[in-house]
Parts: structure tokens; sequence; C-alpha cells
């Protein structure tokens, strides 16, 4: 597997969920294929709607 690509677990893949400071989850949005992705859209978004965030 290569460095920063989602795992899997018996076929199923792994998705990462991005928890707002106002305890809202979300899925991380299709097309986003490494976790660095996830980070910087995370970031992007953090800016925009002025919360912090846990990737989960």
């Amino acid at each position: 597997m290569a460095a920063g690509t989602y795992g899997t677990y018996r076929g199923m893949a792994w998705v990462p969920w991005i928890r707002w400071e106002d305890n809202t989850i979300q899925c991380a949005p299709a097309g986003l294929d490494t976790m660095e992705q996830v980070k910087e859209y995370a970031e992007r978004k953090s800016i925009e709607n002025g919360m912090k965030y846990v990737i989960l």
C-alpha cells in the first residue's frame, strides 16, 4: 500500500470522517484519495467556516 493512501480491512475501504468544532461530523468527500488531500480539504473548509476540526 502506498504511503498516505487509505487502508482496507477485509476488502472494505476505510473512509476518514471530519469532526467540526460545533460537533457535526462529515464524511470526507468522494475523490479525496489520500490523507494529505483530506487534511488539505479540512484546512481549507476550516478557514472558510472558522471552525477547528479533528480527522477521525
